[in-house]
């Protein structure tokens, strides 16, 4: 996917620890059950620091509770192994370029989850700051629209989605697509 980059692969959580004079990685792959393992060997705290210190894309299956539990991370992505090909690749991608990236079946599973939680009543009705455009976007990404769908029906370039998806994050106060979702729901 991409020349010249080097992956390696880390068996052990203590291989991870951050001392102040390893270079952060372009990004971090890891998956739930290493993230478990993880936090019990280095603390929460110091696998926090990890995390946060470059773009981390998170893999699980699609058990929509693990989903729900785990997309509150501090992480930039969240996959599933059962994801197309195509769509894993882009995960990485949007990381490696440090972009967030939620796959469809991730948000698809935070929709359905913060719908059986029902509404809860908002302190004020942020929403109403949005234009008429940018509620067309907001309502597309709570239905789990990729930029590009949302693009190409509403006849815009993607970088137009991704400005109006900034803004909406903006004004609902929100820092991530599942945020829209559960402000949403």
């Amino acid at each position: 996917l991409y020349p010249n980059t080097v992956i390696y692969e880390h068996s052990y959580p203590e291989s991870l620890k951050l001392n102040g004079t390893e270079t952060p990685l372009d990004f971090v792959l890891i998956g739930k059950s290493f993230y478990d393992e993880a936090k019990t060997v280095l603390g929460e705290d110091q696998l926090s620091k990890l995390m946060s210190a470059q773009p981390t894309l998170f893999v699980s299956t699609k058990d929509a509770q693990v989903i729900y539990d785990y997309h509150r991370l501090e992480i930039y992505g969240y996959i599933t192994i059962e994801d197309p090909i195509a769509e894993i690749k882009e995960g990485v991608k949007a990381c490696f370029e440090g972009r967030k990236y939620f796959c469809q079946s991730v948000v698809k599973v935070l929709i359905e989850y913060s719908m059986k939680m029902g509404r809860q009543p908002k302190e004020e009705n942020l929403h109403e700051k949005l234009s008429d455009r940018e509620m067309q976007i907001f309502m597309m990404v709570t239905q789990g629209k990729s930029a590009k769908e949302i693009a190409d029906k509403l006849y815009l370039s993607t970088h137009t989605v991704y400005t109006h998806r900034k803004n909406i994050l903006k004004k609902l106060a929100c820092n991530s697509a599942a945020e829209l979702i559960n402000y949403a729901y």
